[in-house]
């Protein structure tokens, strides 16, 4: 028999399950504090105009703090620079509220600050000079939600988060000099839900500043024409791109529109890649590249890029990784911006530990599957793709020291040039290797691929 426990015994268990499932920017088994209405922020003193409004505003924060309530801005203009946000802030608008730069520099500053709150305003850089590492909201060491808030014009980044935990969600950023958020050395935060719009140099940028286990998940962004304004061959221009930070997933965001890449994840461990939609990228489309260590991409649909999916550099140790389920399709060529040498149009590139398997590529002028460079390769299987009119259906490094390759189950139809065919650095040395043209390569393992 069910017997229900008395009233306050369910209100105990109704709250506990509550402080459960709190936001992570509250303490381990701390319930959030019971919030009593807001604070008016007119009546402390802050007032919207043109005169600065930073001193009154960072006054009432503390007060609002201290009194364990949220602090809600009448609807207007509020002209602050470098406003110090205490632990505990619940800064909220009431109305339609935009926060204005006075000055170059942080609209509002975190120092250490733990279960900040900050939603639903409008924080406009008004395109003031900023350095490369400043941002409208700079964050260090701090625990912070910023919601539904619109972040323009900032002459650097729009946020920038070091040593940070919490979320960043459904927030827009759009014409950030720099890039839109610029998280570092995080420990737990989420980056969900975003819209990010035409940002000089980057999106979203997860770093570390030494190679560590990081778990940043960004997830559900949208972002679009991002360009790259400092130049590079890669470090700018990019929707996401994850640095040195390992264990993050990026999964089910849209990428349009960017200088070179939707994703890249550079020196990394342990990323995953899943569930983009990327379309129109200047370079790579997801691009693991450098020291890597371990990858997992899949279920990625690519549509026009200068190369698909690259997962490469064994010179530099980058390995394992296991690339399923994408759909890749028109890739073109361009020249390479270091050599001016006309290069790219590949389905999908893997050079070392790589199983590539149930890919689907259509239309890559030169390769859809290209496995190895020069010296470069070692331990791929690539089973069961789909390679639909490409130049090369498999394009495979047979230069002295590859390793080994096995090529089993694959459809290639509609090959131009030859369905797989074996290539000393740059240049094709073999006829058609599935049709026998040439006799078989010792790295090359060859079983049930057929030929249309």
């Amino acid at each position: 028999m069910h017997i229900k426990p008395p009233p306050a015994t369910r209100r105990a268990l109704l709250l506990g399950g509550l402080a459960a499932a709190a936001p992570l920017f509250f303490g381990a088994g701390q319930a959030p504090a019971r919030e009593a209405g807001a604070l008016d922020a007119a009546k402390l003193g802050v007032k919207p105009g043109k005169g600065d409004a930073s001193a009154a505003l960072g006054e009432a924060l503390k007060r609002a703090a201290k009194a364990g309530r949220p602090l809600a801005l009448p609807a207007g203009d509020y002209r602050i620079g470098g406003v110090s946000v205490p632990s505990g802030t619940q800064l909220r608008a009431a109305g339609k509220v935009r926060l204005l730069a006075t000055k170059s520099g942080p609209l509002l500053l975190l120092e250490g600050a733990e279960d900040v709150v900050i939603e639903d305003m409008v924080l406009d850089g008004d395109e003031q000079a900023m350095g490369a590492d400043e941002a409208l909201v700079v964050a260090r060491g701090s625990q912070l939600a910023l919601r539904r808030c619109t972040l323009l014009r900032a002459g650097g980044n729009g946020v920038m988060l070091t040593g940070c935990a919490g979320a960043l969600s459904g927030n827009r950023v759009q014409d950030a000099r720099q890039a839109a958020i610029f998280a570092e050395d995080s420990r737990g935060l989420s980056i969900t839900g975003n819209v990010v719009r035409e940002c000089g140099n980057n999106g979203i940028l997860v770093w570390r500043s030494e190679s560590g286990d990081d778990g940043t998940l960004v997830q559900g962004n949208r972002i679009e024409d991002i360009r790259a304004e400092a130049g590079g061959s890669g470090q700018n221009g990019n929707a996401i791109n994850v640095f040195r930070a390992g264990g993050v997933v990026v999964a089910n965001n849209v990428a349009r529109r960017c200088a070179f890449s939707g994703v890249r994840a550079n020196s990394t461990a342990d990323v995953q890649i899943l569930g983009n939609s990327i379309r129109d990228m200047g370079e790579t489309a997801i691009f693991v590249e450098f020291a890597y260590d371990g990858a997992v991409v899949a279920n990625n649909l690519i549509d026009k890029a200068a190369t698909g999916i690259s997962m490469t550099n064994l010179n530099e140790g980058g390995h394992l990784a296991s690339c399923t389920g994408n759909v890749v399709r028109n890739l073109f060529r361009r020249p390479d911006p270091e050599t001016g040498v006309e290069t790219y149009g590949v389905g999908i590139a893997a050079e070392a530990d790589v199983a590539v398997s149930s890919n689907v590529v259509e239309n890559a002028p030169f390769a859809g599957l290209y496995l190895g460079y020069g010296a470069y390769l070692r331990n791929i299987a690539a089973s069961g793709n789909i390679l639909r009119d490409c130049g090369y259906g498999i394009a495979v490094s047979v230069a002295q020291g590859a390793g080994s390759v096995v090529l089993s189950g694959n459809l290639i139809s509609g090959a131009k040039k030859a369905a797989i065919v074996g290539l000393e650095w740059d240049k094709a040395v073999t006829g058609d290797l599935a049709q026998g043209d040439t006799p078989p390569k010792p790295n090359i393992k060859l079983n049930s691929n057929t030929v249309l």
